[in-house]
């Protein structure tokens, strides 16, 4: 499912509460994260698009690799 993202107020102040949470989980914390979202989708609510984003970035930095597609501020979680 794909969620088209807008930046909006507040939004950094929230990627950086989620990104903080985030890089201090371990692998395999990290790791049943990314899959809870793969499973749950994209619902459409502005928090979980920050959450993604979020996760994103922490799962590039841990393991180099890019799991979540973004392309034109458009979010794929397939």
């Amino acid at each position: 499912m794909k969620h088209v993202f807008t930046s909006g107020e507040g939004d950094q102040k929230l990627f950086l509460e989620f990104y903080d949470r985030l890089k201090n989980l371990n692998d395999e914390g990290l790791i049943e994260a990314y899959h809870r979202q793969m499973r749950l989708g994209m619902t459409g609510v502005h928090a979980q698009a920050v959450y993604v984003l979020a996760l994103k970035k922490v799962m590039k930095g841990r393991f180099g690799k890019d799991f979540i597609p973004l392309e034109g501020g458009v979010i794929d979680l397939g």
